[in-house]
Order: C-alpha cells, then structure tokens, then sequence
C-alpha cells in the first residue's frame, strides 16, 4: 500500500512510486493523478491524488509548462460534521501546514489542493529523486460533537443492556453451571440488610435456580463453540439447555451481560469471566 500508518498519533507516509515509477510521470496528461489506496484515521477514510501534471492545463502552468500539484481528499463528508482537521505534509524537506479547516471542506468533488507546500518548479526534481510525502493529521473535536458522541453511545449502551434484559425473559436456551460446580459455590457473605432487601434478593435467587435464559443466535454470534452445539446433533441443541464451567450463577449472567453489551461489570468477578472464555 502506497499510504500508510507509521504511528497511532495520526502519522502517514505515502510513497508515490509504489503506485507509478517516478520515470513514467512526464508521459501523464494533465489532469491524470496517482491516487492512494483508502486509509482510515479515527471515522475518517481519506486519500491522497498526486498529479504529475497538474489538474488541469488551465490551473497549473508556469513557463508553458504544467506543474504537479496534490490533493487531500476524504470520502463521504457530511455537512453537518462541525469537526476540524488540521493537515501538515512534508515533502523535500519542506513543511506545508493547512489551517484547522471544517470536515467537509475536504470531502470528494473538493478536495484540498496543497500545491503551495512545494516550490514545484524547482523541487520537483527532488521529489522524484525522494518520492516521499509524509502527512501528520490531527482532529479538533468540537463540544457539540463529543456530546454527540456521548448521547449516541449511552443510547447504545441501553439498547444492548434491553438486549441482555429481554434475553434474560424471553430466551430459547437456559444456561447452567455444572452440578460439580455447584457445590464448589460459597455463600455470600452475612451482612445486615433491610427485610424488603432480602426478600428482593430472595425472589431473584428463586428466579435463577433454575439456569439463566438467553438467545442463542447473540451465543452463537458470539462463540464458535456455541455455534458448533447449534451445527451439530448435541445435547444442547436437542434440549436447549447448556451447561457451562462456571463458578456461580453469577458469573454467567455476567458472561451473558458482556456477550450482549460487550462491557463489563465493575462488581464481577474477572478472574472467573477469564476462565469462560477459555
């Protein structure tokens, strides 16, 4: 791939002779561009052209002569994306910096011409000889829209834990742990607590004895090892019930609430969760 990551803090290298070799450039037309595979940095998927000649004929000739210019483009901007990117290319040891500007101003059709970062007249030469373009990119994130992104994840946190609740209610399969297990379960320990409260605590016990319900399309989805029981003429599948290694009750309805939230509790037991998913 000609654009690359180098580094986690938005840092890419694009080389333009793994797409041309640098010997064919003077056989483009105006208007013809290299163009780099699709990278992604955060949500954003962006390219980069590189025209040999220039975008066009009209644009880009200095001396009757057509000179190259470089476009940032990133794919299917939306308007209402407040977020700014700020872009710094390096290229022949040149540093061209374009000022925080709106997402969409890089969007496709637009672009963002950076054809001032080199003095291509003279440099362009250099550039063959180190066809090199390195690009550093960092995102300014608005308050508007990281309270976005923290209502879109809290809706998608209560979706997932309906998910888990309904799972609980309406399942096809009952998970259980092993009877030898079973016995290996110590009591939690004596603690003062309100009468309701133990009745409460009482009530839900009664409620799981008998195993905890789930889906086992979300089981499947979520391990090859429930899925081969579904695949397969098992025990499991034949009686919807399936019995897991586990330590306590507890520690399966945590499994289930990480399969369909794909969190964690604070208050499990992560040790024993470990286990599981061995």
């Amino acid at each position: 791939k000609s654009l690359r990551c180098i580094a986690d803090q938005g840092e890419f290298h694009f080389d333009i002779s793994e797409e041309v070799d640098v010997d064919d450039w003077d056989e483009f037309d105006p208007g013809d561009s290299i163009v780099s595979n699709i990278t992604q940095f955060h949500d954003l998927n962006f390219y980069v052209e590189f025209y040999p000649k220039g975008e066009s004929t009209d644009d880009n000739i200095i001396n009757n002569r057509c000179i190259p210019d470089i476009f940032f483009v990133i794919k299917d901007t939306r308007i209402d994306d407040d977020r700014k990117l700020r872009v710094t290319f390096t290229a022949c040891g040149e540093d061209y910096v374009v000022a925080a500007e709106p997402i969409h101003e890089y969007g496709q059709g637009i672009g963002k011409s950076l054809d001032d970062c080199l003095d291509w007249e003279n440099q362009i030469w250099e550039l063959k000889e180190d066809p090199v373009i390195d690009i550093n990119l960092e995102l300014e994130q608005s308050e508007s829209h990281k309270k976005k992104r923290r209502r879109r994840r809290a809706q998608g946190l209560y979706q997932k834990q309906k998910c888990y609740k309904l799972g609980k209610k309406h399942g096809d399969v009952i998970l259980k742990t092993n009877e030898t297990n079973n016995e290996e379960v110590s009591q939690p320990p004596a603690k003062k607590r309100r009468l309701n409260d133990k009745a409460e605590d009482d009530k839900k016990e009664e409620q799981r004895s008998d195993g905890i319900r789930a889906c086992s399309v979300m089981l499947r989805a979520a391990s090859k090892v429930f899925d081969n029981m579904y695949v397969n003429d098992t025990m499991e599948r034949n009686s919807n019930t399936i019995l897991i290694a586990a330590q306590s009750i507890d520690d399966i309805d945590d499994l289930w609430y990480g399969i369909c939230t794909g969190e964690i509790r604070e208050d499990c037991n992560v040790e024993n969760l470990i286990r599981l998913a061995h």
